[in-house]
């Protein structure tokens, strides 16, 4: 298998190979009520059992083990033909009401559940659905179950007797439809899968309840994970909004999900009681939220049948979320302008709700689509990381509006790698059918809107309350002492807001207070820059403060702050970077931090272009003067720039041409190299090691000539490389002979002794 098959190809199918269901999982809305009163399984109509005829191969299927990328089975479908006309029996309870009974049995069963080709109630119908020891009751089904394709299914309920009750006025009989085609006979105990979702994804994620999550407390109410009919944890939804902000249930999720229309779509699965320390959670949440069924409405689809463009598919779910759900509807952009800061909230191999942050700006990219520039990068995440099950999911900016929804990626825990998402942008109207785009439905007429903030339909509970959204504007890392800071704050209030107050503090000192009027609508969001400050050179840390103007009372004080770090020098030093990569330049990366306390970031790179035979980038950095750093190289796939897909190699000069690092041995999934800023040619390990002195000469010299060294004779090994990081001759201290077919121009030799390090200098040819 192609080296470069994407890890969250493997992740798909290891999920869908997956059952996993819940005793709690309701895929119906429902009210929730008793059987009404006095009822009990009436016996004296058990002799019109209708058994189900059990095939015998299913008794065996208990025992057979599913292989690598096959589904874990719980059931069989078994076909069926029930309906209210033909089967089950039918009583009038009094002058007006009216029940229709009907009890199936499977034996042996360890659980059943059905599947109904036709399904309609009335206006006043009530639909039970319960199991012989009444311990397990679904119901009252009404009418909000009712679809537009009227199809409809039901959870697993445990034992080998199912029972429906459907008690109607009887001036309403007519207008009810109940056809079952389908009974999945359990041969399997499904609740010994179901917990296996909990907990199954990687440690580095963190929990949606953790602090982490609090600036997304509404947001996170839009996120729903979506299961099968049977049950399968799939892939991540979000609950979007429409300009018309009529609470139509518009659901945006990934095209390659493959999400079937009886889908289950299941909301506030989140642990009651979040561990936030990397540690297995203790809590599990409960499923008991979520609708059945959805229409497709647009699909994001390629012109070519084996690509997917921007991979987006846009769902309306069957019911509108009742008030209890607590459900939001979340806000989007469609202007292509990549993301400052980027998160995505998911359900990770089907588990509880998680959050991942992205720190660094979103790359546009194409993804192997027909077009460039369909989807963002995100190149590596700072928090978590996203698995099967993440697929979906949406990507949010810092304004806390969706710009794409995950394709997939090669992310995952300490591999900084990257995933990518489908640009809300270009599925907005990229492609001209009402089934292939976005606007058509959620700006139905036509505004030309292309920012709309998240609604919240159950209303808010707090009139006045301002919250401050991350500071952005400032970077880690400036060759100066200026700064100018830009603001973001969200109305989460009721009362429309007209006068905020920031107020700052530079390493614990006041700065400033810098004043926004305006207008911000309840859940909108703006932006706003700040002056321009002038500090010392060296580490700071910014605190922001919002207050309502004109003391007015904010009602929630624990949204009002954010505070960032940054580090400012005016003396610095400029280096010339240079990077060539090996095939797959798509894996590596990098970052250049201070070797210090603070260990504050310098510097990011990669992920680069795949090209046979690679590529060279070159870049200029600036960096403090007279201080030492880490160069920490990363590889996605564990192999390297070295590692028999190309040679790859990474040179550091200063503006003298001294070399501070040259790597051209990278065969790993990361390798750090250190070096100062004031001694050129060798590492932070190399500046106190005498051991390794040695002294070269000629230099300049002629190709054909014998390179001679003085110094110590206990180095081992003598390297010539070419610029390109090609290995040329190796050789000994003893006798080095330049090949007489050297090229002239710029050469490296590299001198070690295998235990205290190595050396490089430069050689010139003539």
């Amino acid at each position: 298998m192609n080296k470069k098959i994407k890890k969250y190809f493997y992740k798909y199918l290891f999920l869908c190979g997956l059952i996993f269901v819940s005793k709690y999982l309701m895929a119906q809305i429902t009210t929730n009520e008793v059987l009404p009163i006095g009822n009990r399984i009436e016996n004296n109509f058990d002799q019109n059992v209708y058994t189900i005829a059990v095939p015998t191969h299913i008794y065996s299927l208990k025992n057979e083990t599913s292989t690598k990328g096959e589904a874990w089975k719980f059931g069989e479908a078994i076909p069926l033909k029930i309906d209210l006309n033909q089967s089950g029996n039918w009583s009038k309870q009094d002058a007006q009401k009216s029940k229709w009974y009907m009890h199936i049995k499977a034996e042996k069963a360890i659980s059943i559940n059905l599947n109904f080709s036709e399904f309609h109630l009335s206006e006043n119908a009530k639909l039970f659905i319960y199991n012989k020891d009444q311990k397990d009751i679904l119901g009252a089904i009404t009418q909000r179950n009712n679809k537009v394709d009227g199809k409809f299914s039901t959870r697993p309920m445990m034992g080998e007797d199912i029972y429906l009750e459907l008690w109607v006025p009887t001036n309403e009989i007519e207008n009810n439809k109940l056809s079952i085609n389908q009974l999945i006979y359990g041969f399997r105990d499904f609740r010994s899968k179901a917990n296996k979702s909990f907990n199954r994804s990687a440690k580095c994620n963190q929990n949606i309840g953790c602090e982490e999550g609090i600036l997304w407390s509404d947001i996170k109410r839009s996120v729903v994970m979506i299961t099968t009919v049977n049950n399968t944890r799939l892939c991540t939804g979000t609950l979007v909004n429409n300009v018309a902000q009529d609470s139509t249930p518009y659901l945006l999720t990934a095209s390659h999900c493959n999400v079937a229309t009886n889908s289950n779509f299941i909301f506030n699965y989140e642990s009651p009681n979040p561990k936030c320390d990397f540690t297995n959670d203790t809590s599990n949440g409960l499923l008991n939220q979520s609708i059945s069924g959805a229409i497709s409405r647009a699909r994001g689809v390629s012109p070519n049948p084996n690509l997917e463009f921007s991979d987006f598919h846009l769902f309306e779910l069957s019911s509108t979320p009742p008030a209890s759900y607590n459900a939001y509807y979340a806000g989007w952009s469609a202007i292509d302008t990549p993301s400052v800061r980027s998160t995505t909230i998911h359900h990770p191999s089907g588990d509880i709700k998680k959050i991942s942050i992205d720190e660094d700006t979103t790359i546009s990219t194409g993804n192997n689509t027909l077009r460039a520039n369909t989807h963002w990068m995100v190149t590596d995440w700072e928090l978590g990381t996203t698995e099967g099950g993440s697929s979906g999911s949406s990507l949010f900016d810092e304004n806390l509006r969706i710009i794409g929804q995950l394709q997939g990626g090669d992310a995952a825990c300490n591999n900084n790698a990257q995933d990518y998402y489908g640009k809300f942008a270009v599925s907005w109207d990229s492609l001209n059918a009402n089934n292939r785009q976005l606007k058509n439905w959620l700006d139905p007429n036509n505004t030309g809107t292309l920012v709309m903030d998240g609604m919240d339909p159950n209303g808010i509970n707090i009139q006045r309350d301002v919250q401050l959204l991350p500071l952005r504007g400032i970077p880690r890392f400036a060759c100066d002492t200026f700064f100018t800071p830009s603001f973001a704050i969200r109305n989460n209030g009721s009362d429309t807001l007209t006068s905020v107050v920031i107020h700052l503090f530079l390493n614990q000192q006041k700065l400033d207070s810098v004043v926004w009027n305006g207008t911000l609508p309840s859940k909108n969001v703006t932006t706003f820059q700040g002056p321009t400050y002038s500090t010392t050179q060296g580490f700071h840390r910014l605190w922001a403060k919002a207050v309502l103007n004109n003391g007015a009372l904010d009602q929630d004080s624990l949204n009002n702050s954010w505070q960032t770090e940054f580090f400012l020098t005016e003396q610095t030093k400029t280096l010339d970077f240079r990077l060539k990569t090996d095939d797959f330049g798509l894996e590596t990366s990098w970052e250049l931090e201070m070797d210090d306390s603070n260990k504050v970031m310098l510097y990011k790179g990669g992920p680069y272009n795949e090209v046979k035979g690679g590529e060279t980038y070159l870049r200029k950095m600036c960096i403090p003067d007279s201080s030492c750093f880490s160069f920490v190289l990363y590889d996605a796939f564990n192999d390297g720039f070295n590692g028999g897909f190309g040679n790859g190699n990474v040179l550091i000069t200063d503006v003298l041409g001294d070399t501070l690092v040259f790597e051209n041995n990278f065969t790993g999934s990361k390798k750090t190299l250190r070096f100062c800023s004031t001694n050129a040619s060798t590492s932070v390990n190399e500046v106190s090691n005498n051991d390794i002195y040695l002294v070269m000469y000629p230099n300049p010299i002629h190709a054909g000539d014998q390179l001679k060294f003085r110094g110590n004779d206990k180095i081992l090994n003598i390297q010539l490389f070419d610029i390109n990081g090609r290995l040329i001759k190796n050789g000994n201290i003893q006798s080095f002979q330049l090949p007489y077919d050297l090229s002239p121009g710029l050469y490296y030799v590299r001198w070690s002794d295998n235990i205290k390090g190595s050396k490089i200098e430069k050689l010139i040819v003539h």
